[in-house]
């Protein structure tokens, strides 16, 4: 029998480099499987030597069978702008473990880096479905629903949510609700509620679609 693996986004083993693509966008590998060439590919990385980290890659003990290989591949060339060749790393990690739900949340930051929303949405419902407590990813489908232009979707998604003292989800999910809706008072109220009773740690990864977006300024 087969388990999901609920996704495990953070910044460790990795140089930051190697899992942030952008301020909202985060990448999850799994650096245990290689602990030898991760920190080589790592310093590549941090270092802006993408040719070099792939080259390390390839070089390296890990096989092409392998999903980690696959995952960190994707990175790779994603930062090498080499999209389609991405695209397909990504989407071979999933078929190679197909449980492992980090592999569908690359996918879906694959997808909302390269603006096919629709396709994110669709990668982050499965990690949704394997994993229906990671919020950041209930969000990062939202966020996808709007620019798709899947209000009436995004509306159902947002109608499950309750409000939490644990996550600012619901609150960032009627601000960026609202913003695309041309609501900016209220999108800012929701905005601001959740920056006054949250962490700022724990609402920072929220907030940074939003001024992606250019709905709010930075702080």
């Amino acid at each position: 029998m087969h388990c999901w693996q609920q996704p495990n986004i953070m910044f460790h083993n990795l140089g930051r480099a190697a899992l942030l693509l952008a301020p909202s966008l985060l990448f999850s590998v799994n650096a245990a499987a290689a602990p030898t060439i991760w920190p080589s590919v790592s310093l590549a990385m941090d270092t802006g030597d993408y040719a070099k980290a792939e080259k390390f890659l390839r070089d390296s003990s890990l096989t092409a069978s392998q999903a980690s290989h696959q995952a960190a591949l994707g990175l790779i060339l994603t930062k090498r702008r080499q999209y389609p060749t991405a695209e397909t790393a990504f989407l071979l990690a999933i078929e190679l473990e197909p449980f492992n739900s980090n592999h569908q949340w690359n996918l879906g930051e694959f997808y909302y880096l390269t603006g096919e929303f629709s396709k994110a949405a669709s990668a982050y419902a499965n990690v949704n479905e394997a994993s229906p407590q990671y919020h950041l990813a209930i969000y990062k489908q939202i966020l996808s629903l709007l620019q798709s232009k899947q209000l009436e979707a995004c509306r159902q998604l947002i109608g499950t949510l309750r409000f939490s003292e644990q996550t600012p989800l619901f609150l960032h999910a009627h601000a960026a609700l609202h913003f695309q809706m041309g609501n900016i008072a209220e999108g800012r109220w929701f905005a601001e509620s959740a920056r006054a009773l949250y962490e700022a740690d724990g609402v920072r990864i929220y907030r940074q679609p939003l001024i992606d977006l250019g709905w709010i300024n930075t702080d």
